[in-house]
């Protein structure tokens, strides 16, 4: 049983959740604006609270303690949580495994989404993950850049799942955190940090994978990027009789950005307390850009001209596949097609029509999971 309401929680009148016991699964952006308090310290006053499950984004443990065991006591789970809009998020996953727990153990379970708005918007970005590339930050069927909100995206895998259990969809529209802070005023995660990186992150994410700094331990993550060895491109443009950085003769140029030769000392993470030269990456918020497509050319880029690149042998823990061990590049990527690509096989313009045709089967599966009418995804042309 599905259902989708245009009032805050607080005003539906369901005894699971006025009268029954009520769980909270939620991070810390699960704020009230005009109360001031945090999801689970409402249901508190309510005297209805059994049990809270907070998920801390660094840490990423919260699979553990969503058992069958915890989760039989309750009557219902109020969920609110702030996705970021791509793949590699840990909240999809974290949903698909819960859905899977009520549905293998039939447990008796109302639960009750809290919608948000995505911060990266309605653009779709990359391609779908392949069979054989799941890990616990991506899903199979999802692109890098989905474009719809949490809870159409926990709608389309309620739908994949054939699920039966009541499962209700709190409308962004009704909830005052959606009206009155931006999705990203409390940052979703610590390297998430503002308006500009919703425009960079889905891309600039895949340098995580390589020995390339994505900017973390700077003022800038996901906007910067670069290494000590990157040194070497410094004379690239007049070596190669390239007019600068940002022509169209330059193998990295591309419309809705410009590229900015520049350095910088990263406080922590990669390259710690060293100078790295690289780029930062300055957004034409006049033009359209497709971040997934700009990064898999940036790191080709970098592969083929820095003797000292390299692909990291494996990543985080979650970035491990769920069948077999594969590097972390293959994970995020997810797709040989563009793993081939990175790697210095195949054109460009071969990739291009290949991301083109993805994106398009995304936009059109995924079409009747929308629940907002006039917000259509849409893809950069």
């Amino acid at each position: 049983m599905f259902s989708f309401r245009t009032t805050s929680i607080f005003a539906q009148e369901d005894l699971a959740l006025t009268k029954g016991r009520v769980g909270v699964l939620c991070d810390h952006t699960a704020w009230d604006p005009q109360t001031g308090e945090y999801l689970w310290e409402s249901f508190q006053k309510r005297k209805v609270l059994e049990r809270t499950f907070l998920y801390d984004v660094e840490k990423n443990t919260l699979n553990e303690q969503l058992t069958a065991e915890n989760l039989a006591s309750l009557s219902s789970l109020v969920i609110e949580l702030q996705d970021l809009g791509c793949r590699y998020s840990p909240y999809p996953s974290l949903i698909l495994n819960l859905f899977e727990t009520i549905i293998e153990n039939r447990l008796e379970l109302s639960v009750y989404l809290v919608d948000r708005i995505n911060p990266g918007g309605r653009q779709v970005e990359g391609t779908q993950l392949r069979a054989g590339y799941r890990s616990q930050i991506g899903i199979e069927g999802i692109p890098h850049r989905h474009g719809i909100t949490i809870g159409e995206l926990a709608y389309f895998l309620y739908n994949k799942l054939q699920a039966r259990f009541p499962f209700h969809i709190i409308s962004y529209k009704g909830s005052s955190i959606n009206k009155l802070l931006m999705p990203w005023s409390i940052p979703p995660t610590p390297y998430y940090s503002g308006l500009f990186t919703s425009a960079f992150y889905c891309g600039q994410y895949l340098w995580r994978a390589t020995n390339v700094s994505e900017g973390k331990g700077t003022s800038r993550p996901y906007e910067m990027f670069g290494a000590p060895f990157i040194s070497e491109l410094s004379t690239y443009c007049k070596e190669h009789n390239v007019s600068s950085w940002n022509s169209k003769d330059n193998p990295i140029y591309t419309e809705g950005i410009s590229l900015r030769w520049c350095n910088f000392t990263p406080k922590f993470d990669k390259w710690a307390g060293m100078k790295c030269y690289g780029f930062q990456i300055l957004l034409n918020p006049q033009a359209a850009y497709n971040s997934v497509a700009h990064a898999l050319q940036l790191i080709r880029f970098v592969n083929e001209n820095c003797t000292s690149f390299r692909f990291a042998s494996q990543g985080s823990k979650q970035e491990k596949a769920v069948d077999e061990e594969k590097k972390s590049i293959e994970i995020l990527l997810g797709d040989k097609e563009l793993i081939d690509f990175v790697m210095g096989y195949g054109e460009w313009e071969d990739i291009k029509e290949h991301i083109k045709v993805e994106e398009q089967k995304w936009i059109k599966k995924v079409r009747r999971f929308l629940l907002y009418p006039g917000e259509d995804l849409f893809r950069i042309k």
